[in-house]
């Protein structure tokens, strides 16, 4: 008589870890809130702002992080005799301690514990970030827990690939009818369910993640991790499934058009053939036609989209070049008694004369203060001095206020007000008016339109870290701290001038600044444990088990999200994730290590 096989019970404790990874990427939904940044003279008076993808995905992060830290209260007692060793987080107890120092001497407290504009990871969040970490690798798990992770991971990454592939032929699921009644609050039903193009902006594939690079960072997670379950697979049915999912994952990065992406996955697939390399062997034809039909994906997918991704890896080369990064317009100041314009290596100086008649009329000085008003001519409105006679110079008339100095320069034109006190001063984009002062730069100033525009960003960043050595900004306030009165560099860099930097485009720059230099030192000597610990245990691993090779392939999204992390910012949409995976690596990596004992 043959007895059933006792089916395993599922493990409760994994709860959190499965939402997390499966339900929390997908929370998308509409929420008007105030920005708190309408008192400053670079936002608008309206401080209302819509957000779709990181309200929400933050207060359920949250809510599952302080789960987790509930129920590590009562299992670390519980199981005393079978808690692992914990000396590998010291590092990431001091970045948490950091982080917290920084939320005190904040420069925005609100920012620093409700959170910010488009980010929200406030120091709850951050602080969740290791809480989690903690409990996915404190939880004891069986192989059969892996398992059912990467199923239920599977099933999620299912779910993502057909809202992806819908984004890429341009019908984004976000956009139907009956899915944007389920993300638009009903208040919100009448006024913007025909308008909601207008709020999801997107002109690639996105999945649910905001934006086509946090989509990136995502799939560049994914695709190594399912790479590192497909190989030696011993089932031909999974390496199918496996090779299948893949290949749609590696559809949607391309039409993320993200080339840290592509890099991530370059990089982490050497990785994955030096210690795959035994088994590599055995199927080296294999692996080689599917290289060779990636490629061919991938030319056929850019040429049907006009080369639009060869074109951008071309430019990321072609950036470097001085002339591709020569601007016209260098720099506006404004002062108590003058406007000074430096174009094309060159300064002149102007202001407003009041004439006997109460008009009034404009006075030009050149970098050695010579007077040389007499070369403006009114009627074209030009002065007859090179380089500057490319420009626009003029007076607006105002009946009941002095009147406006206008520089018409490369097409956009500048506005100027004189006041009393004050002196002259910008009036922006939003009729706010705005002092001009100068901005400190830094390595990135002969290359700022690399990375999109990213040169730009770093290089007004970058001074900022000198305040923040010991203690950061706090947390979420990088738009309050970045010089967002650079209206020049913005206009060089930017689509506009009054374009709000919300993020460095760094994660690493963005810690620097935020919760401190020496938080990110902190956090990078946590990640470069586990991946020493990691690289020593598989350096000579037979990957025979399921999992040696999922926890290789938690070390390899991981690395893909480090890699990632040097163009593209923590965000709710892809950092829970790392969380879980190197909360997983480290369970696994332990697991093996007290084996080979």
């Amino acid at each position: 008589m043959k007895h059933k096989k006792k089916k395993k019970e599922f493990h409760d404790l994994l709860l959190p870890i499965l939402l997390i990874l499966t339900l929390l990427p997908f929370i998308t939904r509409l929420i008007f809130y105030d920005s708190g940044l309408s008192s400053y003279p670079w936002f608008s008076d309206q401080g209302m702002v819509s957000d779709f993808f990181s309200y929400y995905k933050s207060y359920g992060f949250m809510i599952l992080a302080i789960l987790c830290g509930i129920l590590l209260l009562f299992y670390l007692p519980l199981h005393r005799g079978k808690n692992k060793e914990l000396i590998s987080f010291i590092p990431l107890a001091i970045y948490c301690l950091l982080t917290i120092l920084s939320t005190f001497f904040s420069v925005h407290y609100s920012y620093s514990i409700v959170g910010g504009i488009g980010h929200f990871e406030n120091v709850i969040v951050l602080i969740g970030y290791a809480i989690v970490i903690l409990y996915t690798y404190q939880i004891d798990k069986a192989e059969e827990d892996y398992i059912n992770i990467t199923k239920a991971l599977c099933i999620a990454l299912c779910i993502m690939a057909i809202i992806g592939l819908f984004q890429a032929i341009g019908k984004d699921l976000l956009q139907f009818p009956s899915i944007l009644k389920l993300i638009l609050p009903s208040e919100y039903h009448a006024k913007f369910l025909n308008q909601t193009k207008n709020l999801l902006v997107t002109n690639a594939v996105s999945l649910t993640l905001a934006n086509p690079n946090y989509a990136s960072v995502y799939l560049s997670m994914m695709i190594p991790f399912l790479a590192a379950l497909m190989i030696p697979a011993e089932s031909r049915k999974k390496k199918l499934g496996y090779l299948v999912l893949i290949f749609v994952l590696m559809i949607l990065l391309f039409k993320t058009y993200s080339r840290s992406g592509l890099l991530a996955i370059f990089l982490t697939g050497i990785v994955l053939l030096y210690f795959y390399r035994h088994q590599l062997r055995k199927i080296w034809k294999q692996c080689l036609g599917l290289a060779f039909v990636t490629l061919l994906l991938f030319t056929g997918i850019d040429s049907f989209n006009e080369f639009r991704f060869t074109t951008k890896i071309a430019a990321t080369f072609q950036s470097f070049q001085a002339e591709r990064n020569h601007t016209d317009l260098e720099e506006i100041l404004t002062t108590k008694d003058f406007i000074k314009i430096r174009y094309q290596g060159k300064e002149v100086c102007l202001s407003l004369i009041e004439t006997d008649a109460s008009e009034y009329q404009l006075s030009f000085t050149d970098e050695w203060g010579t007077d040389i008003t007499n070369l403006y001519n009114r009627s074209s409105k030009t002065l007859a001095v090179d380089p500057f006679d490319e420009l626009e110079f003029s007076i607006e008339k105002n009946v009941d206020s002095p009147p406006l100095i206008l520089c018409n320069i490369n097409d956009i034109t500048w506005k100027f007000s004189y006041h009393k006190v004050l002196g002259y001063q910008y009036i922006n984009g939003y009729g706010k008016r705005d002092s001009l002062s100068p901005v400190e730069k830094s390595v990135f100033t002969s290359c700022e339109h690399i990375g999109s525009g990213r040169g730009y960003i770093w290089s007004r960043s970058i001074p900022i870290m000198k305040d923040t050595i010991l203690i950061g900004k706090g947390p979420d306030t990088f738009p309050l701290v970045f010089p967002q009165s650079d209206y020049v560099g913005k206009a060089n860099n930017c689509k506009t001038p009054y374009t709000l930097i919300e993020k460095p485009h760094s994660m690493y720059l963005g810690t620097a600044i935020q919760t401190g230099v020496l938080s990110l030192f902190a956090f990078l000597c946590f990640y470069l444990i586990y991946a020493i610990h990691t690289i020593k245990l598989y350096r000579k691993a037979s990957f025979l088990t399921f999992t040696e090779r999922f926890g290789f392939g938690c070390f390899l999204a991981t690395l893909s999200f480090m890699i990632n992390g040097i163009f593209h910012d923590s965000s709710l949409q892809t950092t829970p994730i790392f969380c879980i995976f190197i909360g997983l690596g480290m369970d696994i990596n332990y697991v093996l290590k007290k084996i080979k004992r």
